[in-house]
């Protein structure tokens, strides 16, 4: 019963279920029989159709982005390319089923009526049996299949589920670009964290007026301890494990829902110590640094250890616990080490790791010397701002007022900070649109928001740019910015090559699972990067590219102009 609320994504500690159980067993059994589950589910389905509207209103945006030439239609190739954004991937075969029973006026392509009906009937609508299967299988790969998580999590140990940031993620919920996108403030003059330079207004030289930290910290990982690991009958450890993550976000317990953007480390491990997760200096997405304007009593951090696992081409994020920190604990004067215990469950169920989850094999000495009743738990560092140099203590200051980036990043989201400001609070002579669309407001968020991308570009800035740099350059702001916008605009290019495979439904997606994939990532992103820092467009003009969109056909990617809607999108220009 707990792995089937589970699956139908109900978060409940296992005494939660006992007294679900206790609520619907009306023969006192102990059993929860099939009436008593449908009365148990009735309340719940009536809340989940409710937010299907939401979801639908996705998808209409999707369609009309892919409807290029504003036709009012889309072809078969396009829906093909629709389900593909939403992560459905269907056989030909039945996408044309789908398609020719969704056709109600027989022309061979789906208007928008048509293709909103064919996301929300009913398989038994369906003329034909074909036609039906085909709309079964749209509706578990939309959805996600119940079945395929019991099969996976039905006899793992409690202490693993499946992650609650993916969930959050998958519902475009507390991306890692959440809290940079700009907030109109109460007045609907200006904006809530970027904010006018404290001097004068008409400058052209735009200064942001930076706020003070409450808590502007670094946080470094050091080593977490007993952290359950699959158990080998179920997941071949060595194979089936590709990605260890730390995923950071803020939780707010007085209202049990989560708040802000969410930041990844990911952990090393040694196959000898498989309960310890290790964060050495191989590790580039370590540290972070948490900022915050504002006390938040009711706030703690929140870290959920993930575990990734890749069994017959489906990827699944399994969590296997949390620790969170409150955020009084954060604040300090000078740098210190700390430790937290890490719990199974959500913030919003807390449980227990159970002793037996841990499963580590030990083998020889270490088997005699381990420890035979370990707690999980977590070390880290926290370094305070004030020990950091001037230009990291300015970026900070230049983050929005609630933000947890990957330190590698930081100079990077301090450029589109302040590119945000140049172009937000630039002074206008009237309220009208600007006749120009800058593509880095729009598309750095997209950029940001995937892992592959940020990691390869952070390290780029730190490792290779900025060394290669003179002194003046380095503390040349307008420079930098030029670079910054330079590179951004070529990655959003690099997201829509066909290699890149770039998926909408899943912003946050690494190929990290897809060792050919991930490098092949990995291999675009650099040519992009190196090409920015050269004169003419090689790279951009060797690869091919999606359908580009309404928005996208808007912008040439090295000039911020408004295109004629007829205009193709076109690389040599």
């Amino acid at each position: 019963f707990y792995r089937a609320m589970q699956a139908l994504h109900h978060d409940l500690t296992m005494g939660e279920v006992e007294k679900k159980i206790e609520t619907v067993d009306r023969n006192k059994n102990g059993k929860v029989e099939f009436n008593e589950f449908k009365a148990l589910m009735e309340p719940e389905i009536i809340k989940h159709l409710m937010s299907v509207e939401d979801e639908m209103e996705d998808v209409r945006k999707m369609f009309i982005e892919e409807d290029i030439d504003n036709r009012g239609y889309l072809l078969p190739l396009q829906v093909q390319k629709v389900f593909h954004r939403l992560n459905i991937n269907l056989p030909p075969a039945q996408l044309s089923v789908l398609i020719r029973e969704a056709d109600y006026d027989r022309n061979g392509r789906l208007d928008i009526d048509e293709f909103m009906d064919l996301l929300t009937r009913s398989s038994d609508s369906f003329q034909s049996v074909e036609g039906a299967s085909a709309y079964m299988a749209l509706r578990k790969a939309r959805r996600g299949d119940p079945f395929q998580y019991l099969k996976l999590f039905s006899r793992m140990p409690l202490s693993f589920t499946a992650s609650f940031t993916t969930d959050l993620h998958r519902k475009h919920q507390n991306l890692p670009s959440s809290t940079l996108k700009p907030k109109v403030d109460r007045n609907g003059m200006l904006y809530e964290d970027i904010l006018p330079p404290q001097t004068n207004y008409a400058n052209t030289k735009m200064v942001l007026h930076m706020l003070d930290n409450l808590i502007g910290v670094q946080i470094s990982l050091v080593k977490a301890f007993a952290i359950p690991i699959p158990p080998k009958d179920q997941v071949n450890r060595a194979t089936e494990i590709v990605d260890r993550q730390v995923r950071f976000c803020l939780f707010d317990k007085a209202n049990n829902k989560f708040v802000g953007n969410t930041c990844i480390v990911h952990a090393a491990w040694d196959p000898n110590y498989e309960d310890q997760w290790r964060f050495d200096k191989t590790i580039r997405t370590n540290p972070v640094i948490l900022r915050l304007t504002e006390e938040k009593a009711s706030w703690v951090l929140v870290l959920e250890f993930v575990t990734v696992v890749r069994r017959d081409g489906d990827t699944t994020d399994m969590s296997c616990g949390f620790a969170q920190i409150k955020l009084e604990d954060l604040k300090t004067e000078k740098k210190i080490n700390l430790q937290v215990d890490v719990q199974a469950g959500t913030p919003i169920n807390v449980d227990t790791i159970r002793r037996q989850d841990i499963l580590a094999d030990r083998q020889g000495i270490r088997r005699i010397f381990r420890d035979n009743n370990p707690i999980p738990r977590l070390k880290f560092e926290l370094r305070p701002s004030r020990e950091m140099t001037q230009n990291e203590r300015t970026a900070i200051r230049l983050l929005p007022k609630m933000m947890i980036v990957n330190k590698q990043c930081l100079q990077i989201v301090r450029f589109y900070r302040e590119h945000l400001a140049e172009r937000l609070l630039a002074p206008r002579e009237s309220f009208k649109t600007p006749d120009y669309v800058d593509p880095i407001v729009t598309t750095f968020p997209r950029i940001y928001d995937n892992p592959d991308v940020m990691e390869e570009w952070g390290d780029f800035w730190e490792r290779e740019f900025t060394r290669e740099l003179t002194r003046e350059q380095k503390n040349d702001e307008a420079f930098l910015r030029a670079k910054f916008v330079e590179m951004a605009k070529n990655l959003y290019l690099a997201t829509s090559t066909n290699n890149f495979g770039y998926d909408l439904a899943d912003p946050c997606g690494s190929a990290r699972s897809n060792q050919a994939l991930y490098d092949a990532r990995r291999n675009i992103i650099r040519n992009f990067l190196t090409q920015s820092l050269r004169a003419g467009q090689q790279t951009v003009a060797q690869y091919t590219y999606k359908p580009f969109n309404l928005n996208e056909l808007m912008f040439d990617s090295h000039n911020a102009f408004r295109r004629p809607e007829s205009t193709p999108f076109n690389l040599e220009n």
